[in-house]
């Protein structure tokens, strides 16, 4: 056990004077290292943020199956008739369905919201002073998130699309993500952006119970008697989000990628720190260190590295993650930033990637060093 703890001191005292005495190069690892790892948790954290956001909200609603135009891969370009709302809500199957026409429009010219389009008798565009009656066509609700950061209040007026609303109140929504929105009737949105007798999905809530053998039969009732309609399970829409897809998937390349190319540099600056240290590692073969010894050095001393580094890029991704999470609210969309399993998950891979690639060169390096010439050539 002492020989043990002997030995893992003077691991540790070797690592910690191979770092001191080249503070520039560890500090250039680790920067590199921490650069390219942040942005890939920018872009981890910016999928996951919008998937976790979008999912809140679908379960909010208690949405089960989703109904948009068929062929559309961007789901705010589907447009489907309004007329297929009763026939939906006909179905025994079904609890509730909820309307919805979604669109993207500039906001008193200088920026984009999200503008979500209800029917009037809809719980959600509900007022604090007017519990009874229903929103005007001229006026809009704003979302608690929007409203701070647009600086907008009750009373305000607002121009979309060229179009003058009024703000009549604002709304505490379901999720992080529709308090970044605006919300109004859907006979106001319809001909606003010259959508009329159309909505975007038509959300289904369906009978509690329903056994998923019998939720397909339904979804393919659905498409039979409503041509130009497909049915997507909410999970399902969720997954294959366009947005959180694409950044899922570009995410993903990015992390193995920077991790490869951080590992290029870190392991290219330790097979340097080998050969300056060539005659300190042949003395310790000399002394009967063995291969395994001086890889676990090596080893240690790149894990050290990209464990401080992880540290960093975490903070620089964090940064990174809540500016591009602004940026998209800018565009109309709305997310929380939040710490997942998959960022974490991903960091650590990451780190793990580095340490075992970044030492494979210099450890080959290091275990090619005949004792004899080393010290000699010193």
């Amino acid at each position: 056990m002492i020989t043990h703890r002997r030995e893992g001191y003077r691991l540790r005292h070797l690592v910690w004077d191979g770092l001191r005495l080249r503070p520039l190069r560890a500090f250039a690892a680790i920067l590199s290292i921490a650069v390219t790892l942040a942005a890939s948790l920018t872009l981890i954290g910016v999928s996951e943020s919008l998937e976790t956001s979008v999912a809140e909200g679908y379960a909010a609603r208690k949405v089960d199956l989703i109904v948009m135009q068929a062929g559309k891969s961007n789901p705010l370009t589907s447009r489907i008739d309004t007329a297929l709302v009763p026939a939906m809500r006909a179905l025994e199957q079904v609890a509730r369905v909820q309307p919805l026409l979604v669109d993207t429009l500039l906001l008193n010219s200088d920026q984009s919201i999200l503008v979500y389009g209800w029917e009037p008798t809809d719980p959600d565009l509900r007022l604090t002073d007017r519990p009874n009656a229903p929103l005007r066509t001229d006026e809009v609700l704003i979302g608690k998130t929007a409203s701070r950061v647009a600086d907008l209040s009750p009373g305000d007026s607002v121009t979309l699309n060229l179009t003058e609303f009024v703000i009549a109140d604002t709304f505490e929504a379901n999720t992080f993500a529709e308090s970044g929105t605006l919300f109004m009737r859907l006979d106001a949105l319809q001909p606003l952006i010259g959508a009329e007798n159309r909505v975007t999905f038509a959300f289904l809530e369906l009978v509690p119970g329903l056994s998923a053998a019998r939720q397909d039969e339904l979804r393919l009732e659905i498409e039979r008697t409503m041509p130009g309609t497909t049915v997507i399970d909410a999970a399902e829409f969720i997954a294959d989000h366009q947005l959180a897809a694409a950044l899922r998937g570009v995410s993903r390349i990015t992390l193995f990628t920077n991790a490869f190319l951080a590992s290029l540099i870190v392991g290219t600056l330790m097979v340097l720190t080998v050969s300056e240290r060539r005659r300190d590692i042949a003395i310790l073969r000399a002394v009967g260190w063995s291969s395994w010894r001086i890889a676990h050095l090596i080893l240690f001393e790149t894990a050290l590295l990209a464990v401080a580094a992880a540290l960093l890029g975490a903070s620089i991704g964090w940064i990174g993650l809540e500016m591009a999470l602004s940026h998209l609210f800018s565009l109309g969309f709305y997310a929380r930033s939040m710490l997942t399993p998959t960022m974490v998950a991903g960091a650590a891979l990451a780190v793990i990637i580095v340490a075992l690639l970044g030492s494979a060169i210099p450890v080959y390096h290091a275990l090619g060093i005949r004792v004899a010439d080393a010290i000699r050539n010193e």
